[in-house]
């Protein structure tokens, strides 16, 4: 069987083409590409495809793996390892698709939880961060001045959220949308809305000045 780049160019397109609906489907044509290209390669140079599945064989790989990992048929395999040493019996009995690529082996890595966690000291008496909002979130400090901050801190948050514009005035529309029901809002907002309603009915825009 020799290889046939037209058909291997189609496989491809077709993939292509594929992924815009059939994901799956999409890889299986690539795979089959793929394999059709590593088949051709394993046909014009039979001392690397020796090679490779020699080094398999000695990673503890089984028949049926190295035949799956360099697209070649069952037969050629058995051949190339009728005189290969017997596999060993400590090896890791599979391997990664990608290990007939000359990959590095992985660098050993600090596991995390090796690494301390960060806790921060007390502050001192005399510490300027005493009664700040810093110095209850961040050094834990719970004297009544820190906490005193902190509640500070979350009121004035609350009041005023991140992105926010300052709060309104009470008689506004906008204090309305932020959820006061006083007189004076509802007032306000009823009035925004009849002024909204008359420019409407005019023809005008629906821009409502703050009242």
């Amino acid at each position: 069987m020799t290889f046939d780049a037209s058909r291997y160019a189609d496989l491809l397109e077709e993939a292509h083409r594929a992924f815009l609906e059939d994901t799956a489907y999409a890889i299986a044509l690539a795979e089959d590409a793929s394999a059709m290209k590593t088949r051709q390669e394993n046909r014009d140079d039979p001392d690397q495809l020796r090679t490779d599945v020699l080094r398999l064989h000695a990673q503890g790989a089984g028949l049926g793996e190295i035949q799956r990992v360099v697209h070649a048929s069952r037969e050629s395999v058995a051949e190339v390892l009728k005189d290969a040493p017997a596999r060993p019996g400590g090896a890791f009995p599979t391997v990664n698709k990608s290990s007939t690529s000359n990959t590095p082996a992985p660098k050993p890595v600090t596991r995390s939880k090796r690494l301390r966690k960060w806790k921060p000291e007390p502050l001192a008496p005399d510490d300027p961060r005493h009664g700040t909002n810093n110095g209850y979130v961040n050094y834990r400090c719970r004297c009544d001045p820190c906490g005193e901050a902190r509640k500070t801190f979350r009121r004035r948050l609350k009041e005023n959220p991140a992105g926010r514009a300052k709060s309104s005035e009470h008689g506004t529309r906008s204090r309305y949308a932020r959820g006061c029901r006083c007189d004076d809002c509802k007032h306000a907002a009823t009035s925004a809305a009849r002024a909204d309603r008359d420019r409407k009915r005019e023809g005008g825009g629906n821009t409502t000045p703050e009242h």
